[in-house]
């Protein structure tokens, strides 16, 4: 999103970068919109001192979403120029359990006939490295 100044290029899956948005134009009044859902839901946010419209910083405040439900209040004139920062995701290999956790608890898993103190017994032994 580097430089938009269309809100025709805004990519909900890459949404971190600079905006330069024509408020009075429904569709980036949406990117704003789409941008604060995606802050409220923990994936990234406004560089609030970085929000100008034409060229006057705290010329207004976006709040951040109690819920999804709540309407932000977004200007409707003027041109906005805005830093979104995205949260960064662990990459899948990263968030992989350890070989020898993931082998156990799929033992665990798959023996219906053994209880779940002895399930959690060799859990508690995996995760100690025993």
């Amino acid at each position: 999103a580097q430089g938009v100044p269309a809100s025709m290029l805004f990519d909900p899956a890459e949404p971190g970068g600079e905006y330069v948005l024509d408020m009075s134009d429904p569709p980036s009044q949406l990117v704003v919109s789409d941008l604060l859902k995606l802050e409220a839901m923990g994936k990234g946010e406004f560089v609030r001192a970085s929000m100008m419209v034409d060229g006057e910083p705290g010329a207004f405040w976006v709040p951040k979403l109690s819920g999804m439900m709540d309407r932000p209040t977004i200007p409707t004139e003027g041109t906005l120029r805005c830093r979104y920062l995205a949260a960064k995701s662990t990459p899948p290999s990263e968030a992989s359990l350890p070989v020898h956790l993931e082998a156990v608890l799929k033992l665990c898993f798959s023996d219906q006939d053994q209880t779940f103190s002895a399930k959690k017994g060799l859990m508690g032994d995996a995760i100690k490295g025993e």
